[in-house]
């Protein structure tokens, strides 16, 4: 929150999803819930709140066997009529220390998340992810190195038209 601005829906959830909020994360998410995620294994679909946050969210991904310690970056914006919220955390679990990063975008019916599309990183050891996780300041993530998009391929260099 900045300068006093209320804080967003994405901003909601990654917070109830840190303390592993069942009722806040339930309440925030519209009972009809279209849910859809990719994670490194599988893909996942739920229509219901109950079951993305019992059997997925909290049951699943984040366990009773995993502590959610930090949120070291988030960030939020609106994309068009859509919204989206980028995250990273840092999971304790028995097998060592983990970050976690996720990406989604969400749509609103009221003031509950009604569609949510979430892609995750996976489980990534925090060893491989340097000291600190990876820097930001609060609120932000890290930038990421530039590119030089110019060099990318388009449709047209391989033969194939955007049509």
């Amino acid at each position: 929150m900045r300068n006093g601005e209320a804080m967003s829906e994405g901003q909601l959830f990654v917070l109830a999803l840190a303390d592993k909020d069942a009722v806040a994360l339930k309440r925030l998410l519209h009972p009809d819930l279209e849910f859809r995620a990719l994670t490194p294994r599988r893909t996942w679909e739920e229509g219901r709140a109950e079951a993305v946050v019992d059997d997925v969210l909290l049951g699943t991904w984040f366990g009773p066997a995993a502590s959610i310690t930090e949120i070291v970056a988030m960030d939020t914006a609106p994309v068009g009529a859509r919204h989206r919220v980028s995250y990273r955390l840092r999971v304790e679990r028995e097998d060592g220390s983990f970050l976690v990063e996720q990406q989604a975008s969400y749509d609103l019916d009221g003031d509950r998340i009604a569609r949510l599309h979430l892609m995750c990183a996976g489980f990534q050891p925090t060893a491989a992810a340097g000291a600190d996780g990876g820097s930001a300041a609060p609120g932000q993530l890290p930038p990421s190195p530039p590119q030089d998009l110019s060099t990318l391929p388009t449709a047209r260099s391989h033969g194939r038209s955007r049509r």
